[in-house]
């Protein structure tokens, strides 16, 4: 048997990262297949994403529960929760598990405020959940998709902490500037 004749290996790439804190081994499909391990398969502004709510979790390990997802791991884990056409099959959807020491229910919060200050990049899909937040990236929308168990409760949190339309906090505000005193003619 020449070299010729030999079966071609399956190459599969190495750990590498795809954003200073996430592995392209934390976002690949759980069922063995590699979806998610090739540059190219996972959205990047997925992996820009997590960076930005990690530095707003302030730095803490923000762990990748689900990546990316072949269709047959997606078909096993429906009815359960993985919508028949989700995200995760086309690289565009992770699972963000809530920081170590942090509420979920302020982790969701967060997101929102990240969301509604425009940091977070082209989001199109927000799942809030009692075990973190999932997120979907696609073309930009005027409003995301949003949807799960904490979804009141969080909305409610964030619109009270959220300033009224056109106020200013009153540390912003500009201070009167003193009028110099009058000098008095005797």
């Amino acid at each position: 048997m020449s070299i010729f004749d030999m079966p071609t290996p399956i190459v599969i790439p190495a750990p590498h990262r795809i954003a200073p804190h996430l592995l392209n081994t934390e976002i690949r499909c759980p069922c063995g297949c590699q979806f998610g391990m090739y540059p190219g398969e996972f959205d990047q502004r997925l992996a820009d994403n997590h960076e930005i709510v990690r530095e707003a979790a302030g730095g803490r390990p923000l762990p990748c529960g689900s990546g990316c997802r072949c269709p047959a791991k997606n078909r096993s884990l429906w009815p359960i929760g993985a919508h028949p056409n989700s995200d995760h099959m086309k690289g565009r959807g992770m699972d963000l598990s809530c920081p170590a020491g942090m509420d979920p229910l302020d982790f969701a919060v967060m997101v929102l405020e990240l969301y509604g200050a425009g940091k977070l990049i082209d989001i199109t899909a927000i799942g809030l959940y009692s075990w973190g937040v999932h997120l979907s990236v696609g073309s930009k929308t005027s409003r995301p998709t949003m949807w799960g168990p904490l979804e009141d409760e969080a909305v409610a949190k964030f619109k009270a902490n959220k300033p009224a339309p056109g106020s200013k906090p009153q540390a912003d505000k500009p201070k009167p500037a003193k009028k110099p005193a009058k000098k008095r003619k005797d």
